[in-house]
């Protein structure tokens, strides 16, 4: 027998099994479920609500009103086919057998790394927790209070997260309602209005500014902040207004061939395509042509730049799939479509035991794949062709690839150069505010820690506050935060990123970064791992990071396998096979390796500073320890 049911989010409703509405006429009863509902184990001792529901009345008072309160509801509860209401001694409880609750429903899914179930969150949201309601006592009312303040900065985090997620009209609709949860939240405006300036409709982007305007005024007397501000001027002023176009970057995947010669594989080719379709649509820095648009180049013979200038795009996705004896083999090229050169080429084998399985597999590895191999495609095509409109983009693309070789500098002189042409870049800040922290101890800028610290703060604050539902943002915020000591911070936007961004390689080895530096070097070296299997020809910083988690771990030898794919890197990188092999007990090679690091690297480079500041991000004392024990094995004075 299904339970009967319990609504508490944007009013009262309790409906019994086959859907009849029951009558709880007191609003005190009311109250009563409600404080039941949200106190753990859904239960709460006689005391606890008598002080709630009765603070003005005398003890004896407020238990007996209690008391008839309880009966009320029991009698209310005849027509149900169970009491959900259950008595033991001094406690009162919601029995969780006879009655479902949307409040507890929400808060297990807004918790999840299921889009879908993300999703489902959202649906039970319908307001605030008994919208409506009011029963004049103070106790209560403050308990009201701030079980909607929870419950508000719950719903705000998810919604602004599937604002991200999502595309075209759904994403306008869960960004209004974003709205609606907290009308006096300016960051909410910000990212509705972005929402409609991206679907061309500047007019309600501007008619959403003035509402925030006109509310504020009323409500606490003070202006639109400065962000709001600007990109309300930015509307009048065609030229200098946000634009998707300008940044996005243009891809069609084109349907793959079909090599078995077998007709009826045709479903499960056409399945792949539009599934990587639908998954790179939730890439807000991607534009994707329909599935419709690729279609129609089925079985047709056209090149590149005609099809790319037929389509309008940057790059096309091309591929081909073979099925043979149980085996699948899928060939992926990613192709410049300006200048018909192959970016990037990937071949999947997989053995075609569970068809479905094995398409949801491939997706996953040529999305991870695809994507991390974009960002250096894009770098090489803009600075061959930079425009103004996207100079901004530029300068961020190109502070990514320097980052990526190992050039700090100038990885942070061009996000300078992206900040200064738009200050609101939220990415840029972003990465900026991961550099700081990267070189807080190092000091490579010329600051202080103090300054470091506060510089990195800024560009957090507005990094979140422009975008904080960017699964980007979020895992350089992440890195960021964990560099400055703010751990628990860190693993939050770190999850976050990761549920917004489930096939981002970058986000999964942040995760497993944080918790390694956290001291959950199993959890993290797991996560690592993932995104290495992903994506095999990862930099040095990211294939050290895998390196460190198994270092720290005790897995000595496994650290040394995971900087085995690197050809001529880095210095720091013969540091760690340093004290890996010292760990191992192998001396002499571990000098060697020490050696081999100064010899590669600068003539500033301290092999026993590069150490001490790398064990000054971990959370754990005896982590740091450990890692700086390896290194003095290895003869380095730390």
């Amino acid at each position: 027998m299904a339970p009967a049911r319990l609504e508490l989010l944007g009013g009262f409703r309790l409906t019994s099994n086959d859907g009849r509405v029951v009558d709880v006429g007191a609003k005190k009863g009311r109250a009563l479920l409600a404080i039941l509902a949200m106190a753990p184990r859904q239960e709460a001792t006689r005391d606890r609500l008598a002080a709630l529901l009765w603070s003005d009345r005398g003890e004896e008072q407020a238990r007996s009103s209690l008391r008839q309160a309880i009966a009320s509801l029991h009698k209310d509860f005849e027509t149900l086919d169970g009491d959900p209401l259950a008595l033991n001694g001094d406690r009162v409880a919601l029995a969780p057998s006879q009655v479902s609750i949307d409040v507890m429903e929400f808060l297990a899914l807004s918790a999840s790394l299921d889009p879908a179930e993300l999703r489902q969150s959202v649906d039970l949201y319908k307001g605030a927790l008994l919208d409506g309601l009011n029963i004049a006592d103070d106790a209560f009312d403050e308990w009201l209070r701030e079980a909607r303040t929870e419950l508000s900065a719950r719903a705000v985090k998810v919604f602004d997260g599937l604002c991200t997620a999502l595309v075209g009209a759904e994403r306008v609709a869960i960004a209004e309602r974003l709205v609606a949860i907290e009308p006096l939240r300016e960051a909410s405006y910000l990212t509705l209005m972005r929402v409609h300036v991206e679907q061309g409709q500047s007019a309600l982007a501007i008619k959403q500014y003035e509402a925030c305007k006109l509310l504020l005024k009323r409500e606490l007397g003070i202006e639109p902040g400065a962000e709001l501000q600007r990109l309300r001027r930015s509307l009048d002023n065609p030229a200098a207004r946000p634009s998707a176009a300008q940044t996005k970057t243009r891809i069609a995947i084109l349907p793959f061939d079909n090599l078995s010669g077998d007709t009826q594989q045709d479903h499960f080719i056409d399945g792949i395509v539009e599934d990587l379709i639908t998954e790179l649509s939730r890439y807000r820095h991607l534009s994707i042509r329909s599935l419709h648009s690729a279609l129609e180049y089925k079985g047709r013979e056209v090149s590149v730049q005609e099809a790319g200038r037929q389509l309008g795009v940057d790059f096309l996705v091309r591929g081909s799939v073979r099925i043979a004896g149980g085996h699948l083999r899928i060939n992926v090229q990613l192709i410049d479509t300006e200048t018909d050169a192959h970016v990037w080429a990937e071949r999947f084998d997989r053995e075609m035991r569970d068809v479905f399985a094995v398409q949801d597999e491939v997706v996953a590895s040529i999305l991870a794949t695809l994507t991390f191999n974009l960002d250096e495609a894009v770098e090489a095509q803009r600075r061959r062709s930079p425009t103004t409109s996207v100079t901004a983009y530029t300068h961020y693309l190109a502070a990514r690839a320097a980052w990526r070789s190992g050039d700090e500098v100038a990885a942070r002189k061009e996000l300078t150069e992206a900040l200064k042409i738009d200050p609101a870049y939220a990415r840029a800040h972003a990465y900026m505010a991961f550099l700081y922290g990267y070189g807080l101890y190092s000091l490579v800028s010329g600051l202080s820690q103090t300054e470091v610290r506060s510089l990195a703060r800024d560009h957090l604050r507005q990094a979140i506050a422009i975008d904080g539902g960017d699964p980007f943002v979020l895992h350089r915020a992440a890195m960021a935060y964990a560099m400055l000591g703010e751990i628990e911070t860190a693993r939050g936007l770190a999850e976050q990123a990761v549920v917004l961004g489930p096939r981002d390689i970058e986000a999964l080895i942040v995760h497993g970064t944080v918790l390694t530096l956290a001291g959950e070097h199993e959890a993290g070296s797991a996560l690592i791992e993932e995104a290495t299997r992903a994506e095999p020809r990862l930099p040095p910083g990211f294939r050290s990071s895998l390196s460190e988690s198994r270092y720290l771990g005790r897995d000595y030898a496994g650290a040394l396998r995971a900087l085995e794919p690197l050809i001529d890197p880095p210095g720091y990188v013969y540091l760690l096979r340093a004290a890996c092999l010292a760990q191992l007990g192998q001396i002499d090679l571990a000098t060697k390796a020490v050696e081999a690091a100064i010899q590669v690297s600068s003539k500033n480079f301290d092999p026993a500073a590069f150490a001490r500041n790398c064990a000054a991000y971990y959370a754990l004392p005896k982590d740091r320890e450990h890692w700086l024990d390896g290194f003095r094995k290895a003869g380095i004075a730390v």
